[in-house]
């Protein structure tokens, strides 16, 4: 079967769908959406999609050629929009996955690798803004120089943004082991980001370090900011949606899902 057929399956034994737009007002706990299924009918995690896997846009691009398929039964609406409008049904969702998939399937692509500083059973581990620090840390490892000689390296500065940091970082890793300390650095640099004021971006995080070289660089990150970083982690991790944000696509979809009509409309 393809994606679209096995995104049906899993969902529809599931009596805990709920539309995005209703997670804050619903007393189930754990609530499924269409995007839930088609993740975990390409083999991810729900909660982590691609993104813990070297493979992540190998992954990623039949998961988005099945939302463009579902495209052409949800009148016009984007599908990601749609299928999360309050007052969505579980049978309304079955329908167009059923619909779409009859007409055309896409295979889910077969390879996955995990990063070794992702744990799939630590969420935040699997999510921007933790990869692409991770990725600079283990780039960071493996060099001789300075943090601030590797951002020149890679032409990462204040204002880039993830993903490109990834596209950067990536290639020079892939292929190389792991050292040692890489994700209890990285974990550190995530904490900051929640610390008082808050650092919005990964890049900016890594900026401010490097700024502090040699005093705070990433050599001693541990020492300096462990306290402060532990101490923002309860927020952190109270705060799902700040992590949600940076999901795979990269879009705001909570403020598109806000402004969005019902499904009565």
């Amino acid at each position: 079967m393809g994606l679209i057929i096995d995104a049906a399956a899993e969902l529809r034994p599931r009596a805990d769908f709920v539309p995005a737009q209703e997670h804050k007002n619903t007393q189930v706990t754990d609530p499924w959406t269409l995007g839930d299924a088609l993740w975990v009918a390409a083999g991810c995690k729900r909660k982590t999609a691609a993104f813990p896997c070297w493979e992540h846009r190998e992954i990623t691009a039949p998961v988005s050629r099945a939302w463009e398929l579902l495209a052409s039964k949800t009148d016009g609406v984007d599908p990601h929009i749609w299928a999360n409008q309050t007052g969505r049904t579980l049978p309304e969702v079955l329908a167009v996955l059923d619909s779409a998939g009859a007409e055309g399937d896409v295979d889910a692509y077969p390879t996955m690798t995990l990063r070794p500083w992702c744990h799939l059973n630590m969420v935040s581990t699997c999510r921007i803004p933790y990869v692409p620090l991770a990725a600079v840390v283990h780039a960071y490892k493996l060099r001789s120089g300075s943090l601030t000689d590797l951002l020149a390296e890679f032409e990462i500065d204040a204002k880039t943004d993830p993903w490109t940091i990834l596209d950067r970082i990536e290639p020079t890793i892939v292929e190389t082991d792991s050292p040692d300390g890489v994700r209890e650095m990285a974990d550190t640099l995530r904490l900051m980001m929640h610390a008082n004021p808050p650092i919005f971006t990964p890049s900016r995080v890594l900026v401010m370090v490097a700024e502090g070289e040699p005093t705070t660089g990433l050599h001693n990150i541990d020492e300096h900011w462990r306290a402060i970083a532990t101490a923002a982690d309860a927020k952190a991790d109270a705060d799902a949606d700040a992590d949600d944000a940076w999901l795979i696509d990269g879009s705001e979809r909570e403020a598109h899902l806000a402004s969005a009509p019902t499904a009565a409309s």
